[in-house]
């Protein structure tokens, strides 16, 4: 339900934050290989993914623009800067999982820094996850967005992080991008 409204605000409203915060833990609960497999081929579930991941998509896009444009308005942005962030919780969820989901059914897999890239298709203006998973991989990231003033605010974010020589937004929406020394597409 609370999906049905979009905040508005930098801090969010309390009640949509601690939604948006069972709504991860349920995404992050660990499941058998068939018990997803029911969940997403359930009618119930099926009828509601196109709603919540527009609604999902559409919050998170005003949330990171509004929280980037005010993180570039302090003196020194830092990585205390980005904790400060109401929804950082969630990325480091969302983080964790997607990471994860790199290392199911290869144990052991390790991510190298002579071999592999990371390209990620939908950044946001705040690309919060390429941040986190360049601090958990530490291998150059490339970041499309497919909206060019995105693109722009978040090159700024990574500039002032210093992390702009490791991490690339680049304004494309991943159709027509040459993928070509990635080893991971998220």
């Amino acid at each position: 339900l609370g999906l049905r409204r979009i905040p508005n605000s930098l801090d969010g409203d309390k009640r949509l934050r601690e939604e948006f915060k069972d709504f991860f833990e349920l995404l992050r609960a660990p499941l058998s290989p068939a018990l997803e497999q029911s969940i997403m081929y359930d009618k119930r579930v099926r009828t509601l993914a196109s709603f919540t991941q527009s609604r999902l998509g559409l919050g998170e896009k005003r949330i990171e623009r509004a929280w980037s444009e005010q993180l570039l308005k302090e003196r020194k942005l830092s990585a205390k800067s980005l904790r400060d962030f109401w929804y950082y919780e969630n990325y480091i969820g969302m983080c964790d999982t997607e990471m994860g989901l790199l290392h199911r059914g290869e144990p052991g897999l390790s991510l190298t820094r002579t071999r592999d890239r990371i390209a990620i298709i939908g950044g946001g203006a705040l690309p919060l996850s390429a941040i986190m998973m360049y601090d958990l991989a530490g291998i150059p990231i490339t970041v499309l967005d497919r909206n060019p003033r995105y693109a722009q605010i978040g090159n700024r974010v990574l500039r002032e992080l210093g992390l702009d020589k490791e991490i690339t937004m680049v304004p494309n929406d991943g159709r027509d991008f040459d993928f070509k020394g990635h080893t991971i597409i998220i």
